[in-house]
């Protein structure tokens, strides 16, 4: 099976994922600059992902690598937690991009009762400091990230 499997810090395992027993649990670990879990590339995963995968990968964010040893894996940090997942769900680069992401919603159908960020329409921004989701109106050329206050370009050649 193809599945994602995740190493959990204090808060268990996340949900949807499967643990991987192989893999020896890291305790707590928040830190993706901490000595042992250098960030060595960036992951944003490709957009035509579909579930089981997009109920856990956010689209548009960028995660931090940290295990890239393996040829058809890698390891991601998400949050507190490493996940080991298969390396053709991700476009990995070497650098953060400092652009914002656009996230085009294929089949959305608003519901005007939803007042969350799960309502944003058919097209988004995510940030790349702090992988914030906020409505793009229009076509913007660049943009703020309203979380955060990242300004920058908004990707729309991706």
């Amino acid at each position: 099976m193809d599945a994602l499997r995740t190493h959990a810090g204090a808060g268990g395992f996340h949900p949807g994922l499967e643990p991987d027993r192989a893999m020896p649990q890291n305790q707590g670990v928040s830190d993706p600059m901490a000595e042992d879990l250098k960030t060595l590339a960036w992951a944003r995963v490709w957009a035509a992902i579909r579930p089981p995968y997009s109920r856990t990968l956010r689209a548009g964010a960028w995660y931090p690598v940290v295990r890239n040893e393996l040829s058809d894996r890698v390891t991601i940090l998400m949050g507190d937690r490493t996940v080991d997942a298969p390396r053709r769900l991700f476009e990995i680069r070497p650098k953060r991009p400092d652009h914002f992401s656009v996230v085009h919603r294929i089949g959305y159908q608003p519901d005007p009762r939803r007042k969350s960020q799960h309502n944003l329409g058919k097209k988004y921004g995510v940030c790349p400091e702090c992988a914030w989701r906020f409505a793009l109106w229009g076509t913007p050329t660049s943009a703020r990230c309203p979380q955060c206050g990242h300004k920058g370009e908004v990707g729309w050649w991706e």
